[in-house]
């Protein structure tokens, strides 16, 4: 069920593992079905946990064992819309990741094309198989990197690209730089924007750019820090968020480096190699 705000009021958890299910019974080996059975069991046995969700801070004289040990705090990579499921930062971002591997593609196309290869006309159709067939979607032809693409005809291939805008090899770099920080930009991460010039950037233009850059990282931030003070409350721990240091540029715990180091694993290293 559902509370007022449409949020859940109690969640029982999933296994990742979902074993193998496409194949049959008779054809599966002894491993295989041993790890089927074994995720049955965890499915059978998460199925009945039921953990009641808190999304408050809770005072001291409101916890108690029931609490401790039926309670739940849901943590979300980013500010949810209407529904309570998000989608995952790898599903949003994939759709970037994919066209920016695409640029390469055509990067490497604009170079074949650049480095004097001619396409030629064919008078029959028997004379197209002689040619390197690329027949199809100029987005097939471009991530094969075969820049031409053979017909029959009397038409003059080279009509074919009359007026045509070949993009320089530079273009498709900042179309890639252009994306990058794009992606950058869902993470709150400083970046030149999603049009980056070529020329010099005056400061205010810099500042234009990263007005509203960091918005997605302080949300982000803002709901672990939230997920921090609700899990502590409860449970006890000292749990706490904060940016990555390499990220803002900044020396938060002052140990003289604008990285984050593992420090116990660090005391740990010196005491054992005898480091300083």
């Amino acid at each position: 069920s559902i509370d007022f705000y449409g949020r859940y009021n109690t969640i029982h958890p999933v296994p990742f593992a979902s074993g193998n299910e496409s194949k049959a019974d008779s054809l599966k080996s002894p491993e295989e079905k041993a790890i089927d059975a074994n995720v049955k069991a965890q499915k059978d046995i998460l199925s009945l946990i039921r953990l009641t969700c808190v999304y408050d801070v809770m005072d001291e004289d409101e916890v108690d064992d029931e609490v401790i040990e039926k309670s739940t705090v849901l943590l979300h990579d980013y500010t949810k819309q209407r529904s309570e499921l998000i989608i995952p930062r790898q599903a949003l971002n994939e759709c970037i990741l994919s066209s920016m591997a695409d640029i390469i593609c055509y990067f490497d196309n604009a170079m074949l094309i650049g480095s004097g290869v001619e396409g030629y006309r064919v008078e029959t159709a028997d004379a197209v198989s002689e040619v390197k067939r690329l027949a199809g979607a100029m987005y097939k032809s471009a991530i094969n990197k075969t820049p031409y693409v053979a017909v029959s005809g009397t038409i003059n291939f080279r009509e074919l690209t009359t007026g045509s805008k070949k993009y320089a090899v530079a273009d498709f770099l900042m179309g890639f730089q252009g994306l990058d920080n794009l992606r950058l930009s869902t993470y709150g991460i400083s970046n030149g924007g999603v049009y980056e010039k070529k020329a010099h950037t005056l400061e205010k233009e810099m500042e234009i750019n990263n007005s509203n850059m960091y918005s997605p990282e302080q949300d982000g931030i803002s709901i672990r820090q939230r997920f921090c003070n609700i899990v502590n409350s409860i449970w006890g721990t000292e749990m706490w968020c904060e940016p990555a240091e390499a990220v803002i540029g900044m020396d938060l715990n002052g140990d003289g480096v604008d990285y984050d180091r593992d420090e116990d694993m660090q005391e740990e290293g010196g005491e054992e190699d005898g480091l300083e």
